[in-house]
């Protein structure tokens, strides 16, 4: 059998859950807000060939305030995805093994393999490729990009 509340107890599980909605609500909405892969925009950087620019079915934008950028990269078994390019140096989180087959833009190719857990860093660049996942398994990485990691002209 439910257990009574009194009227002191109603009243302040009320307040609270007002405070809450109050405190939490723009943060949430600013959370669904920041999760619509909006343009990214980064002063000297040419970011038209950024991932979540071109593939957003396969990039999303998580994060994103003055410092980082943290973006969530899942591709299904066997998919590719399209040619981009990571223009900011990066901390990568492999969430799952990695094994992919990845075409530079160039038209060379190389093998990528990483164990889930692992984290490494990585420069940005320019430079475009394209990677197929080539097992039965989904791929899944989260990608912070450091906004001062910004490669340095040569």
């Amino acid at each position: 059998m439910p257990e009574k509340i009194n009227r002191r107890e109603l009243v302040k599980a009320a307040i609270g859950a007002s405070l809450a909605a109050t405190t939490l609500g723009k943060p949430i909405a600013i959370h669904a807000a920041q999760n619509s892969n909006p343009a990214p925009h980064e002063p000297g950087v040419d970011m038209s060939h950024e991932c979540t620019v071109e593939d957003p079915e396969h990039y999303r934008l998580e994060f994103e305030n003055e410092y980082v950028r943290v973006i969530r990269c899942r591709i299904p078994a066997r998919d590719k995805v399209k040619m981009h390019n990571h223009p900011l140096g990066s901390v990568i989180i492999f969430m799952t093994d990695q094994n992919l087959h990845q075409t530079l833009e160039s038209g060379a190719t190389e093998e990528a393999h990483n164990k889930a857990g692992h984290v490494l860093w990585a420069n940005g660049s320019q430079a475009r490729h394209m990677g197929e996942n080539v097992t039965d398994q989904m791929y899944e990485y989260i990608r912070v990009d450091v906004k001062a990691a910004v490669p340095k002209r040569a």
